[in-house]
């Protein structure tokens, strides 16, 4: 990464509202729009927020791990 403090994030903003909770992640559709409409961005890339529990085996020692789900640039 290049330039790492100028990534941001897009959200949806419902009409109307003022507060935080007015503020809703893209939807699938919506992510997959933007790259073909796109004119500012670089690279484009989605992610879940959630966290997500992953097992993980080597050898015979397991690990607990938390992972991201994480597109790759559109």
């Amino acid at each position: 990464m290049e330039s790492p403090g100028r990534l941001i994030e897009i959200w949806h903003h419902a009409r109307g509202g003022a507060s935080f909770f007015s503020y809703f992640p893209l939807s699938y559709p919506d992510y997959a729009y933007h790259p073909d409409d796109n004119q500012i961005f670089s690279w484009l890339l989605a992610y879940d927020g959630d966290d997500k529990s992953v097992s993980w085996s080597w050898e015979g020692i397991g690990e607990k791990l938390h992972a991201q789900l994480v597109s790759g640039n559109e």
